[in-house]
């Protein structure tokens, strides 16, 4: 039995993302990863700070933001065990990353 363990963190000079409207952002974002991803409303996200251009965008510790970029070349990786879930930004096509089998 082989066991892969991963752990992504974004650089420190890369791109800081914020929710558009919020008033504590870690309930904010936990109240759409629960569920199913059907019922899946994409938040709005800004640029807090611009940062170097990277595939592994800053949000929180808690969730992984992934660019376009990111998404395509991961999804025949672990495509089977997360999901890509689709953030609104004026910029950049990003997807928040739900884990859903370990």
């Amino acid at each position: 039995m082989i066991i892969k363990i991963w752990m992504l963190v974004p650089a420190e000079k890369s791109m800081r993302i914020e929710l558009e409207s919020f008033e504590r952002e870690d309930e904010r974002m936990d109240a759409y990863f629960k569920g199913n991803s059907e019922h899946w409303g994409p938040p709005v996200f800004v640029t807090k700070r611009k940062g170097n251009k990277s595939d592994c965008i800053k949000y929180t510790i808690t969730f992984l933001v992934f660019s376009k970029k990111a998404k395509e070349v991961l999804t025949p990786l672990i495509g089977k065990d997360v999901e890509f879930l689709p953030l609104i930004h004026e910029e950049h096509d990003m997807f928040a990353v739900k884990v859903n089998r370990m």
